[in-house]
Order: C-alpha cells, then sequence, then structure tokens
C-alpha cells in the first residue's frame, strides 16, 4: 500500500486483501490504497447541490441502527479539505443511496505520489491526509462495485 489509512477513518477500517486491492489499483492505478469499513451499512447519503443539480462532496454511512457514520467530508477531508480550499455547502439537501441490507463498504482513496510536498502548507502531517480521489465500492459476494467516486483535489 502507497500509505497508510488516512488519519479521519482510524479505528473506523481494516485493510482489504491483495486481491482487492489489486483490483482497485487496476482502475485507479497503483498510487491507490483501500480499506473495508468495520460497521456494515443500509444506506449512503451524499450531499445535493439543488442549484446544480449534481451531488456534493460530504458522503455519509446510514447502519441498521439508523447511525450515521461520516465516511467522507469535503471540507476536513483529502487534498482540499487539509488545505481549507473547498467551498461552502448546504448540508441539508440530501440524496441517498439505498443498499441491500447491511452492505460491506470498501473505501479507496488515490493519490499523486508526491503528498511530502503539502506537509508544510497544510493541516495535516500525515501524508496519506492528501488524497485526490475517494471511491467508494459495496462488497457482496466477494464482487466489487463501485458506487460512487468524488474528486478531492
Amino acid at each position: 500500500m502507497i500509505y497508510p489509512v488516512p488519519t479521519y477513518l482510524r479505528g473506523l477500517v481494516t485493510d482489504v486483501t491483495n486481491q482487492i486491492l489489486f483490483e482497485i489499483q487496476e482502475g485507479y492505478g497503483n498510487n491507490t490504497t483501500a480499506f473495508k469499513l468495520n460497521n456494515k451499512f443500509t444506506k449512503l447519503v451524499q450531499t445535493w447541490i439543488e442549484e446544480y443539480a449534481e451531488y456534493g462532496g460530504t458522503i455519509l454511512g446510514v447502519d441498521e441502527a439508523n447511525n450515521q457514520t461520516t465516511i467522507f467530508d469535503q471540507f476536513k477531508h483529502g487534498y482540499n479539505g487539509v488545505m481549507k480550499i473547498n467551498e461552502e455547502e448546504d448540508l441539508t439537501s440530501t440524496k441517498g443511496i439505498n443498499l441491500i441490507s447491511a452492505t460491506e463498504l470498501i473505501i479507496a482513496f488515490q493519490y499523486s505520489g508526491d503528498e511530502t510536498e503539502y506537509l508544510e502548507d497544510g493541516t495535516s502531517k500525515f501524508e496519506q491526509d492528501y488524497f485526490s480521489w475517494v471511491i467508494i465500492y459495496k462488497y457482496v459476494d466477494n464482487k466489487l462495485e463501485e458506487i460512487l467516486s468524488y474528486e478531492c483535489a
């Protein structure tokens, strides 16, 4: 793996198998790493920008007990979040993506490979926090299916 888990997800994820990682890297390149979320989710909720009729950059997972877990927050995570260069977003407008029963999710992070350069100017002192893409997959019956991806840089 290029980097360990981003600091905001410590304790919330575990490593994926090499087979899963290689499959993800086939689509997103060798500078991509992936982790399995410890909770299973029945729904993903992503912010929705009414003005442009497009998805925003905050993603929550909802479990069977209706608890929400922040999977990605564009204002805090990824290159733009850590560098504090994202625009404001209406967090009250959202759209849901329903999943079958309780579903395992895999979260992948793509990097440029030169994250060391950002440590001096960013708010994090950890290279793994400066990812440029976040990709979320559902993992059902030993198969990956990409649900969504979001550019963070």
